[in-house]
């Protein structure tokens, strides 16, 4: 049994969402190992600043070993991860051309019909001239032939009045194709997943964030298939670029409230912020780099047709030291300073 179009579509978005939860998992794992070394870390720290010579107790080498073990699976995990999940995305990308290329191909044939039937009007109008003009020469070979040219005068006008009706036909149906064909392709845009590839033609396409190294920001998203898969998208170049995330990503129903379709980045005032016009440097310094953070991200995505936009949301309420994404069906936010960072839909 074959599979629909639609069923193949879930089928390979299926497999890419179970490849990036694992790439999510690995690096928990990576996290939980370095917490893990913690320990360790610390008792050769205090060895060299205290000039201690005991040994480390067993229990915090263990440790150190079991933190050591789950840093290199969750290494080894991520780019195993990353590798499958870029391979799902060029197979999911490689399914959307194939369907837009039938598609097209079905209203180039249709258009072609059209075409065809507009030639055959105009051939029936030509014979229908010629019947007219035959007609005229008979009138006036003899009063006898004026009953011939009377009746060729009369299909001549048939048959003009066919012509017309067949033009008129043929122009209405070439124009339902055209709005046809218009409205497919915009349908294979709309449910054309959005891509955003770490590397493209030898360029990183995150390069604009590198500036801000160690940005902080809370990934959020709808419950929605392809706002999760652009949310990993971002993941993966926000992380390239070495912004700090606060909390493991997580799908948020409230955003569904917002009616922006796209992805909306918030950048936030310091929530201890308390006068307007006496903010402290320290704070005035975050909440700029917190917005040219914000521009970035919207010259990043906006430069692979991503609809985004950026505002102010006002001052943090919460306690992170960074920003905060969100996606939506297609939306994110992005803060500095004790800010909310970007928010993605």
């Amino acid at each position: 049994m074959i599979a629909s179009p639609a069923e193949t579509l879930a089928q390979l978005t299926a497999t890419r969402d179970l490849y990036f939860s694992c790439l999510l998992w690995s690096s928990g794992a990576v996290a939980i190992g370095v917490a893990l070394e913690g320990p360790g870390v610390v008792h050769e720290t205090r060895r060299v600043f205290s000039h201690l010579k005991t040994e480390a107790r067993a229990w915090v080498t263990l440790v150190a070993l079991l933190g050591w073990m789950l840093v290199a699976l969750g290494v080894i995990g991520e780019g195993i991860s990353e590798a499958l999940v870029s391979n799902a995305d060029s197979n999911i990308q490689a399914f959307n051309n194939k369907r837009l290329a039938e598609v097209v191909k079905e209203a180039g044939d249709a258009k072609s019909s059209a075409n065809g039937a507009a030639d055959a009007a105009d051939r029936a109008e030509k014979s229908a001239s010629l019947a007219k003009k035959q007609a005229g020469e008979a009138s006036t070979s003899s009063a006898k032939a004026g009953h011939t040219a009377a009746v060729a005068a009369v299909n001549a006008r048939i048959a003009l009045n066919d012509a017309g009706v067949a033009r008129k036909q043929t122009l209405d149906t070439a124009a339902e194709l055209r709005q046809e064909h218009d409205t497919r392709i915009e349908l294979e845009k709309s449910i054309q997943p959005r891509n955003l590839p770490m590397i493209e033609a030898g360029k990183n396409n995150f390069e604009p964030l590198l500036p801000f190294l160690g940005q902080k920001y809370i990934l959020e998203y709808v419950p929605d298939i392809e706002a999760l898969r652009a949310a990993s998208r971002i993941l993966a170049n926000v992380e390239s670029a070495k912004w700090q995330l606060v909390k493991q990503p997580s799908a948020n129903p409230e955003a569904y409230q917002s009616f922006f379709d796209g992805v909306v980045i918030r950048y936030f005032l310091p929530k201890e912020d308390a006068v307007t016009r006496m903010r402290s440097p320290a704070d005035v310094a975050a909440t700029e780099r917190s917005e040219k953070a914000a521009d970035a991200l919207v010259q990043v995505l906006t430069s692979h047709g991503w609809t985004v936009r950026a505002q102010n949301g006002g001052k943090a309420n919460t306690r992170s030291d960074g920003g905060k994404i969100r996606p939506h069906h297609r939306r994110a936010k992005t803060v500095g300073h004790q800010h909310q960072g970007r928010q993605v839909y």
